[in-house]
C-alpha cells in the first residue's frame, strides 16, 4: 500500500536535485519516459539518443507498457512523460498531450486459410474469423472495439499480443486474422501473408503526455524543448513524428 507513495517521494527528491543542477547550468537528474510498442519506426528513439548526447548528466529510463498503465504511471509520478495511443475519450484534466504521429491498422492473414474477398477488407467480413489483436489495456484495442461496435460487427479476439512480431507469428500459423499497425517494421517482410487495408479505416494517433498540475522537472523541460525543436524543423506532414530519412 505504501509503495506508490514511496516511489512518488523518491521521484520528488530526484526532481528537486535536477532543479538545483539546472540552476547551476549543469543539468543532472532522471528522465523517466514510457512508451507502448510500435515506436521503432518513429523519431522517438532518435530523440532519446539526441537527448542523451546533449545531456549526458541525465539518467534516462524507458519503460514499455500498454496505454492504460502508462497513463496511470504518469499520473502517479512514476513517469515524467509517455507516448501512448490516443483514445476517443478525453484524457484526465491534469494531463497535457501533443500529437506525435498517426497510423492505421491493417489486416494480415494467410490467404489460403481465410477467404476475404473485399479489398479493402470490410470489418464486417473480418468479424467472421478469429482475430489476433492488442490486449484490452491497449488504447488500440479500445479503438478497434469502438469501430467494430459502430459497424455492428463484434469481433472474436481469440489471440492477444501487444508485440506486432507475435501477431505476425500467430498469423503465419493460420490461427486467425491479425489487426496490426501499418507502419510497424514487422510488416516490412511478411510474405507469403496477405496485407490488406480495412474499411472503415481504423486510424489512431500516438501522443506524448505529461502532467500539467505540477511544475515540469528540469529534465522534462529539456526533453520537451528538444521535441518541439524537432517538430519545428521536421517536414510539415501529418506523420511528422515518423522517421523521415
Amino acid at each position: 500500500m505504501l509503495l506508490p507513495f514511496a516511489r512518488r517521494a523518491l521521484s520528488a527528491v530526484d526532481d528537486a536535485a535536477a532543479e538545483f543542477s539546472a540552476r547551476s547550468a549543469l543539468l543532472r537528474g532522471q528522465l523517466r519516459v514510457g512508451s507502448g510498442g510500435g515506436i521503432e519506426n518513429t523519431a522517438v528513439p532518435a530523440l532519446l539518443g539526441r537527448f542523451r548526447a546533449k545531456y549526458p548528466g541525465i539518467d534516462v529510463h524507458l519503460t514499455e507498457a500498454t496505454s492504460a498503465p502508462l497513463v496511470a504511471m504518469v499520473l502517479d509520478g512514476e513517469l515524467h512523460a509517455a507516448v501512448i495511443a490516443r483514445t476517443d475519450s478525453s484524457p484526465p484534466a491534469t494531463i497535457s498531450w501533443a500529437p506525435m504521429f498517426t497510423d492505421r491498422l491493417v489486416a494480415v492473414f494467410d490467404g489460403g486459410q481465410f477467404r476475404i474477398d473485399g479489398d479493402p477488407a470490410p470489418l464486417t467480413e473480418l468479424a467472421a474469423h478469429p482475430i489476433i489483436s492488442y490486449p484490452a489495456s491497449s488504447a488500440l484495442r479500445a479503438r478497434v472495439d469502438a469501430v467494430a461496435q459502430q459497424e455492428s460487427a463484434p469481433l472474436r479476439v481469440n489471440y492477444v499480443a501487444n508485440d506486432v512480431r507475435m501477431q505476425i507469428a500467430l498469423a503465419r500459423q493460420r490461427v486467425g486474422v491479425a489487426l496490426c499497425a501499418r507502419t510497424d517494421p514487422a510488416l516490412d517482410d511478411v510474405a507469403p501473408l496477405t496485407v490488406r487495408e480495412i474499411t472503415p479505416q481504423i486510424s489512431f494517433e500516438k501522443v506524448l503526455i505529461w502532467r500539467n498540475d505540477i511544475t515540469p522537472s528540469a529534465p522534462l523541460r529539456a526533453f520537451l524543448s528538444l521535441w518541439r525543436d524537432h517538430r519545428t524543423h521536421s517536414p510539415a506532414d501529418p506523420q511528422s513524428g515518423l522517421r523521415t530519412g
